[in-house]
């Protein structure tokens, strides 16, 4: 079953490389925005902007990860970067 948390994660993972993977995470904890969040994504460590921080009019498109586009009398898309 995989890791639903990142405590799940972290207890999965052998103790040398733990300790590289913690170190990793305080340097992008450190200098990441406030409003990212850090959660199981794909089955591994991840950081993305949650929903509430969307401004009104940007909605994700559901069949693509990496697009969004402006829900008001346009058409744009953005891709990933």
């Amino acid at each position: 079953m995989p890791p639903v948390t990142i405590e799940q994660y972290l207890a999965n993972v052998p103790q040398d490389r733990r300790e590289a993977l913690e170190a990793v995470r305080k340097v992008i904890l450190d200098n990441l925005d406030k409003d990212y969040e850090e959660g199981i994504q794909y089955g591994m460590i991840g950081y993305y902007v949650p929903h509430r921080v969307f401004r009104p009019g940007i909605t994700v498109i559901r069949n693509s990860r990496c697009r969004l586009r402006a829900s008001h009398r346009r058409k744009t898309t953005w891709p990933c970067i």
